[in-house]
């Protein structure tokens, strides 16, 4: 069973880089993004390309606190 990396941020500079690298080391990689979806999903498409498994999520991870 692989193991699966949720990388917040996934989209941009050093987030995408570490979704490569945990790619290309053999995790299942959800690429985690709140603006960046273009970004994350040219990220994905490029990973499934090379024939690493991939995914895009959006969301946001922030707590409000009042």
């Amino acid at each position: 069973m692989k193991k699966t990396a949720l990388v917040t941020g996934g989209s941009g500079g050093i987030g995408s880089e570490i979704c490569r690298v945990l790619a290309e080391d053999g995790w299942q990689v959800a690429v985690c993004y709140k603006n960046g979806r273009a970004a994350a999903e040219a990220l994905v498409s490029e990973l499934k390309e090379r024939g690493l498994c991939a995914e895009v999520f959006t969301a946001t991870l922030a707590t409000k606190t009042v």
